[in-house]
């Protein structure tokens, strides 16, 4: 198991970490910091990496140079009777206008190695961007990023990872942050001839309480196309909720939204991640407050 802390190491900018499985049943699990960022050109404040080919990819929110706007990381996995993970930066954002800035957590892995992200801000109106990192034509090559939608000043800002669904298509939330907004739920279309523009269709628009506001976590797709996620706020009781979006039946079609549960407190408020998808549609998550000492929950909801 691996995950991302965004501070501690050996100067306090971040660490990747793995949890090894005991060898005996009822054993303690081992854990090793398997790369400790030194921020500067490094990356500084690691978000959640995922993995491809047998590699660690992620983002940093911070680090990369002086524009100090957050990197693209690699992490190599040791060979030959090593024990050290090489990292490689394979991109530092520059900022406004003609790149992001702050990424947005984990990225998605699509076809052909390409992986997707958003960052919070940068982009020509400054106000965030969608962005492609497409691996090198030959081993050894640079990687090539390319902002493949820059959002509109009158748009809410991106605020979570991209989720990849079918032929290529590209969902997330926006406006988490931002006071005037609700925020929505997205979809990014990619261009129907290589080089074209992608296309942005806001699939919902959340009005707060008794409908979510403040979309904070990565959404999932579930068997049937439907898209679940939470909100940080909103609901019932303005204290979050879980929602679902059911694709139309035809093409062009306004999606419907479902509010499936709205927490009050004592079982969880506030939740800040995502979903994760279990077997016949069981959905597993976190709330970051509430519960019996306040400290948070973790929820399971049943279809």
């Amino acid at each position: 198991m691996y995950g991302a802390s965004s501070t501690g190491g050996n100067v306090g900018a971040g660490t990747i970490n793995m949890l090894s499985p005991p060898s005996t049943d009822g054993s303690p699990w081992t854990a090793t910091t398997v790369y400790s960022f030194v921020g500067g050109s490094d990356g500084l404040e690691p978000s959640q990496p995922i993995f491809v080919s047998g590699n660690l990819f992620g983002t940093t929110i911070l680090g990369g140079g002086t524009t100090n706007a957050g990197t693209i990381y690699e992490l190599i996995p040791p060979t030959d009777g090593s024990t050290s993970w090489t990292e490689a930066i394979l991109h530092r954002f520059t900022g406004a206008p003609s790149d992001g800035e702050d990424p947005n957590g984990p990225l998605a892995a699509g076809p052909g190695g390409i992986l997707y992200g958003t960052t919070a801000v940068g982009g020509t109106s400054n106000v965030g961007t969608a962005f492609s990192l497409s691996p090198p034509a030959q081993p050894g090559g640079e990687w090539t990023e390319t902002i493949i939608y820059n959002f509109p000043p009158a748009s809410a800002q991106p605020s979570v990872a991209l989720t990849l669904g079918k032929n290529g298509t590209l969902y997330g939330t926006s406006g988490a942050m931002e006071s005037e907004h609700n925020g929505t739920v997205f979809a990014l279309f990619p261009p129907s001839q290589p080089g074209g523009a992608w296309t942005l269709h806001t699939l919902h628009s959340f009005s707060g309480e008794p409908d979510g506001s403040r979309p904070e976590g990565q959404l999932v797709i579930g068997a049937n196309g439907a898209l679940f996620g939470t909100t940080y706020k909103g609901g019932a009781s303005n204290k979050g909720c879980v929602f679902e979006l059911s694709p139309p039946s035809e093409a062009g079609g306004a999606w419907t939204e479902t509010i499936l549960h709205s927490f009050s407190g004592p079982d969880g408020r506030d939740p800040l991640s995502g979903l994760t998808l279990g077997s016949n549609g069981v959905l597993f998550g976190t709330a970051s407050a509430g519960g019996t000492s306040g400290n948070g929950t973790v929820f399971e909801l049943v279809p």
